[in-house]
C-alpha cells in the first residue's frame, strides 16, 4: 500500500512538473487541461447565403488563433460589475469577450472577402506571396542607405538587419504581433480592391473635400540676426532642393527644426484638421498657400510669426497626393475622410452608406459555428497561446 501511494506521489509530482514547465514554454497553439498541445486544423464554419445559394467557409486554426492571441495582449483585466463597480475580470469573461471579438473580425474578414470574390478582385493565388514581396521591398529600401556605423557590431547582411528593425518596431512600436500586422496588410488589399469595386469614383469624391499637404518648417529667434540668416540660408537649400526633384520628405526630414511639423497633414475645406481631436484648424496663409497649389507643386518661401512670441519662421508648403492608406484603409484619417464631406459632420457620405449597406448584407447573413464542438470549447485565455 505503501509503495502505492509513493508512485501515485511521484507521478502526481511529475506531472505537476511537465505543466509547470509547459506553462513557461507554450508554443503557439492551444492546450488541453494537462498542458498538451492539441493538434487543430480549422476553427470556424462559416456559411453565406446572400441570395445566390450558401457558400461555406472552413476558417483555418492559425488564421482564428493570430487574432485570439493579438486582442488578448490587448484585453482588460478589469470589468464593470452590475453595480457599476470596478472588479478583477475572471477568465470566462475575458475569453466571452475575446471570442465575440474575434469571430466579429473574421466575420468582417470573410465578407470582405466574398465581395472582392464577387467583383472579380479577390485575393488570388499570386497575391499569396504579396506581404513577403512587399516586407523584402521596405527592408532593402532600408539596407540601402545603412551605414558601416549603423551595422557596426551587427554579424548578420545589412538586409537581415533591416528586417530586424522593421520587426522591432511592428512589435515595439505599433505594439502588434507580427502575424497580426501581416493579418491586416492582407485585409486593407481587401478594403482597396472591394471599395475601388463598389465605389469606382472614391478618390475623387474625397479630393473633392479635403487636402493634403506638408511643409519644411525652419523656426528662428527674432530678432537674432545669426540665428534668422542661418534659416533663411536653410530654407533657400530647400527650396533649391525641391525645384531639382528631391523626394519632398525628405527634404521636409532634413530642414524641419520644429517637431510639429514635420508630418504631413489631410484637412477638409474649412482648414480643419482631419484626425484632430480637438478639431483644430490651420492658419489662413497655409490654406490660402495650399489652395493655389496642385498636387505635386510647392509654394515659394513664406514668412510669419511662431506661436512662440519669441520666434519667426521661413516655410514651404507642399501640396501631396493622397495616400492609398489615407483612402482605402481603416484608420483614423481613412475613416473620417471617407464617412464624412467635413470634420465636424454629422451626416454620412452617400458613398459610406451604400458600402456600408453592402457589407452589413453580407455580415449579417454569415452564420458562424464551431468547426469542433470540443475543441471551440476548449479555447480560453488561458489555454490559447
Amino acid at each position: 500500500m505503501r509503495r502505492a501511494v509513493r508512485i501515485m506521489c511521484v507521478l502526481l509530482s511529475l506531472a505537476m512538473l511537465v505543466l509547470a514547465v509547459s506553462s513557461c514554454t507554450k508554443q503557439p497553439g492551444l492546450y488541453n487541461w494537462w498542458g498538451g498541445k492539441m493538434n487543430v486544423d480549422y476553427m470556424l464554419k462559416l456559411t453565406l447565403n446572400v441570395g445566390d445559394g450558401d457558400v461555406v467557409y472552413d476558417v483555418p486554426f492559425d488564421f482564428y488563433r493570430n487574432l485570439f492571441v493579438y486582442y488578448k495582449s490587448r484585453i482588460s483585466d478589469v470589468t464593470v460589475n452590475e453595480n457599476s463597480v470596478a472588479v478583477v475580470a475572471t477568465n470566462a469573461q475575458k475569453t466571452a469577450v475575446l471570442k465575440e471579438r474575434t469571430e466579429d473580425e473574421i466575420v468582417e474578414y470573410y465578407a470582405l472577402m466574398s465581395i472582392a470574390n464577387k467583383y472579380g478582385v479577390g485575393l488570388t493565388d499570386d497575391d499569396k506571396g504579396l506581404y513577403e514581396r512587399e516586407f523584402e521591398k521596405q527592408a532593402q529600401t532600408l539596407a540601402d542607405i545603412l551605414t558601416e556605423e549603423d551595422l557596426k557590431g551587427y554579424k548578420g547582411t545589412a538586409l537581415e538587419y533591416a528586417k530586424e528593425k522593421y520587426n522591432e518596431v511592428i512589435v515595439d512600436k505599433l505594439k502588434m504581433t507580427p502575424e497580426y500586422f501581416e493579418y491586416l496588410f492582407y485585409k486593407n488589399v481587401l478594403l482597396k480592391r472591394v471599395k475601388q469595386a463598389v465605389i469606382p469614383n472614391l478618390a475623387e469624391s474625397i479630393k473633392q473635400c479635403y487636402y493634403h499637404y506638408e511643409e519644411v518648417y525652419i523656426e528662428y529667434v527674432k530678432g537674432d540676426g545669426q540665428s534668422e540668416n542661418e534659416a533663411y540660408m536653410n530654407i533657400q537649400k530647400a527650396y533649391e532642393e525641391l525645384e531639382n526633384g528631391a523626394n519632398p520628405d525628405d527634404v521636409v526630414s532634413k530642414y524641419t527644426n520644429n517637431s510639429l511639423y514635420t508630418s504631413d497633414m489631410y484637412f477638409d475645406s474649412y482648414g480643419r484638421i482631419v484626425g484632430d481631436e480637438r478639431s483644430s484648424s490651420l492658419g489662413g496663409t497655409i490654406i490660402e498657400s495650399v489652395f493655389a497649389l496642385s498636387e505635386g507643386q510647392h509654394s515659394g518661401i513664406l514668412t510669419g510669426e511662431s506661436s512662440d512670441d519669441q520666434m519667426a519662421y521661413f516655410a514651404i508648403v507642399i501640396r501631396l497626393d493622397f495616400s492609398e492608406e489615407a483612402m482605402y484603409s481603416e484608420n483614423t484619417i481613412a475613416t473620417q475622410m471617407f464617412k464624412y464631406a467635413y470634420v465636424g459632420a454629422s451626416q454620412e457620405t452617400t458613398y459610406y452608406t451604400d458600402y456600408n449597406d453592402i457589407l452589413e448584407a453580407y455580415t449579417q447573413n454569415i452564420r458562424i459555428e464551431p468547426y469542433e464542438e470540443r475543441v471551440y470549447d476548449r479555447v480560453a485565455v488561458n489555454t490559447m497561446y
